[in-house]
């Protein structure tokens, strides 16, 4: 091949000149050249292939020493990834075993990861969308499916299990270790000793030098960083905080401990945890049941098919106007139709196997993946056939981002409440004008905003909370109610801000115009107000996919409060979030003018089930 010879001259003359980096990277091209040709030899079907593809995986290989030698990292982590490549598709064609597959993915990752790693030097929001680029590039998606693939393909069904929560943590829970918010019961784990107490202050110092240094001096600070950390993790508490901070995925063991060390959640109700795994083709569920057995189920929806309906379904917000006619696209139905008809029927089968495996009145932790993480769950049918129930009125249901995620918010919502921060509760309700009057006019109900503000009335008197109402409900009321701080801010608040903030509220509940709705990329990485409010600190935040009416708010906000105050449990001091959640649904879906799913599949549940009895007094 005349293009391999050019770079053999390439790389002799490199090689006489002792640049050695740069010989290493006409050898990576020599690699991705002779990959190619065996790509184009396997759709032809030329016996060549397998010689090609060995002469791919020699050279990426002698790559990969090199860098590693030099300490190129970017260099290092690419080749990883093509030697693992190479593998996995010499595993496809039988020439490989599963073991050398699977040892060459877990290299390739731990290399990504490094990467990864020297990004949480960034903070906030800057960190969230830098680590979203990261994950969301093809290299990375692909360790994960390769990985996937090989596990399935020799009948281990833990193993992809173990790789989907490790792609997972490398997500929402990412962000939550980042330091942004570390829990206040490993900083006081770390605060008891004095020798730990100093080596996380020094650690903090030389993040701070990380940050601060020009490019030429970042690998000498980092090459002291890798040092200390590794001193760190000679101590329990610190290892537990770099755990966090890195990413690092529940196993099984620790999910069967995640409920205060036992195997269902605190009020005896049994927990399932219920995973979405969408391959280039494919979609299937992973359960882990009550016996904490990993089952794997292959579904007969296809993910062509899931993005053709939310393209045609919920394809933006303005799908879910109710004013607007031909708009409810979220039930296609008119007043007079039946409330179990509609679009939803079409995504049944995302949640048919929990009928046969899991209880009624189980618990059910819902992981969405990818574009299901804007779709209600929830509100699908386990039994369709037969004209089953909504998910939700079988059991009660919250969502988490990742079971890493999960385990987090859990150890939030259980930890005791700092001794400086006085518990409140506090309410904020807006029901006004916008700013352009004219345009406002034909949608503002002066009916509806006394009903609105006699709700929070009400409300305020049965929880003894704090109200702040109208023009009181400022950005500065706010974020005295999450931070307990009177600082003063801006005349408006953004998402951004919010992940500035330190919130020292367990729960919100946040009605508005679709307040848990969030983006996500292809690397599984939510943007909104979700992961901004846990990523600052709650433990559980509950709101709306989409907007709803201002009534159906009101009626499900004051069913949820009541349905809480009965859900308290004294042999366990915990509230049980998730029972209220449910139902709040319930009671809403009673109404006739509400029992559509657009008017209740909206309202979930992220984070932690249950909040303790010494916050909620």
């Amino acid at each position: 091949m005349k293009a391999v010879d050019e770079m053999n001259k390439a790389k002799t003359l490199y090689l006489d000149h002792n640049k050695i980096d740069q010989a290493a990277l006409v050898l990576q091209r020599q690699a991705l050249v002779y990959f190619g040709v065996f790509q184009k030899f396997e759709r032809w079907q030329d016996p060549h292939e397998q010689q090609v593809l060995e002469t791919a995986l020699n050279l990426y290989r002698i790559v990969l020493d090199s860098a590693v030698q030099m300490g190129l990292k970017f260099m290092v982590r690419e080749n990883a990834y093509w030697v693992a490549h190479c593998q996995y598709e010499q595993w496809r064609k039988g020439r490989s075993s599963s073991e050398v597959v699977l040892g060459s993915l877990i290299s390739a990752e731990l290399f990504a990861d490094q990467h990864r790693n020297e990004l949480s030097v960034l903070q906030g929001l800057q960190a969230i969308i830098t680590k979203q680029q990261l994950s969301s590039e093809k290299h990375v998606r692909d360790i994960y499916r390769f990985a996937i693939q090989v596990c399935r393909g020799i009948g281990d069904w833990e193993g992809p299990w173990n790789w989907v929560q490790k792609s997972k943590a490398r997500s929402l829970s990412d962000i939550l270790g980042l330091g942004i918010l570390i829990p206040r019961a490993i900083v006081e784990k770390i605060e008891e000793q004095e020798a730990t107490k100093k080596l996380f202050e020094e650690e903090g110092a030389l993040l701070q030098r990380l940050s601060d240094a020009p490019s030429q001096e970042k690998f000498q600070i980092r090459v002291q960083l890798d040092t200390h950390q590794k001193n760190m993790r000679e101590h329990k508490s610190l290892q537990e905080l770099l755990n966090l901070r890195e990413g690092i995925s529940v196993t099984l063991d620790e999910l069967r401990n995640v409920s205060n060390g036992k195997e269902q959640s605190w009020d005896g109700r049994p927990m399932v945890f219920v995973d979405w795994i969408i391959t280039e083709f494919s979609i299937f569920m992973c359960v882990v049941t009550t016996k904490r057995e990993v089952v794997f189920r292959p579904l007969k929806i296809t993910r062509r098919e899931i993005q053709q309906w939310a393209d045609k379904n919920m394809n933006g917000e303005e799908n879910f106007d109710p004013d607007e006619e031909g708009k409810d696209a979220l039930c296609g139905l008119k007043d007079d139709d039946e409330a179990d008809e509609g679009p939803l029927r079409d995504l049944d089968d995302l949640i048919l196997p929990l009928g046969e495996l899991s209880d009624p009145d189980d618990l059910l932790v819902l992981c969405p993946s990818g574009i299901l993480h804007s779709f209600p769950l929830h509100a699908l049918r386990v039994d369709p056939e037969r004209a089953g129930i909504p998910l939700v009125m079988r059991n009660p249901i919250f969502y988490c981002a990742s079971l890493t995620a999960f385990a987090q918010c859990c150890r939030r919502a259980a930890a005791d409440i700092p001794k400086e921060v006085i518990s409140t509760k506090s309410l904020l309700a807006v029901y006004e004008p916008g700013p352009n009057m004219e345009a406002a006019t034909h949608s503002f109900d002066p009916e509806e905003q006394q009903d609105v503000y006699s709700s929070v009335k009400y409300l305020t008197e049965e929880l003894h909370a704090e109200v702040y109402c109208g023009n009181q409900a400022t950005c500065a009321a706010l974020k005295e109610c999450l931070e307990n701080d009177n600082d003063d801010m801006g005349a408006s608040y953004t998402v951004k801000d919010f992940f500035d903030l330190r919130i020292r509220a367990s729960h919100i509940s946040l009605f508005a115009c679709g307040s848990v709705f969030q983006h996500f990329e292809a690397g599984d990485e939510p943007l909104g107000l979700v992961t901004a409010l846990l990523s600052a600190g709650a433990a559980s935040v509950l709101g709306t996919l989409w907007p709803v009416e201002s009534r159906t708010a009101r009626v499900f906000s004051e069913r949820f409060y009541a349905h809480l105050k009965e859900a308290g449990r004294d042999k366990y001091a915990v509230y049980d979030l998730a029972y209220a959640v449910r139902e709040a649904i319930a009671d809403v879906r009673q109404f006739w003018d509400s029992r559509h799913p657009y008017h209740w599949a909206s309202f979930v549940l992220h984070g932690a089930w249950f909040m303790k009895d010494s916050v909620w007094h």
